[in-house]
């Protein structure tokens, strides 16, 4: 079993143990089944993410760019490029531009998105 090798650490009222005994019962219960190995409470507890990450993602209405570029989790490719453009890239991804479509969001002066078209080029 996987607290195997810490219970002998319950007698002792450890705070750290009784948080993992908690997760270990609780994936437990979520999954319907016991959890013996660490590479099936890995598994767990990446099901249990990637369900709550997909639900927050599609429920929230300003990640649409978001999710037309990251449909799936998983990890992107552009992180092994050095690490400038990587910044680059994830303040694009993230909305963190001072772009039209970004910028036209907020203030008093908010514009549909339609109307949030680049000024610097004529995409």
């Amino acid at each position: 079993e996987i607290l195997a090798t810490v219970r002998d650490k319950s007698d002792l009222k450890l705070p750290w143990y009784s948080k993992i005994e908690g997760l270990h019962y609780g994936l437990c219960e979520r999954q319907s089944q016991s959890i013996t190995s660490p590479t099936a409470v890995r598994a767990a507890l990446r099901s249990i993410f990637t369900n709550l990450w997909t639900k927050e993602r599609l429920d929230n209405k300003r990640l649409g760019f978001y999710n037309l570029i990251k449909p799936t989790f998983g990890r992107e490719p552009y992180l092994d490029l050095e690490l400038t453009m990587v910044r680059e890239i994830a303040t694009f991804r993230c909305s963190g531009h001072s772009l039209a479509v970004e910028t036209g969001r907020h203030g008093a002066k908010r514009e549909s998105i339609v109307n949030r078209a680049c000024r610097h080029c004529s995409c």
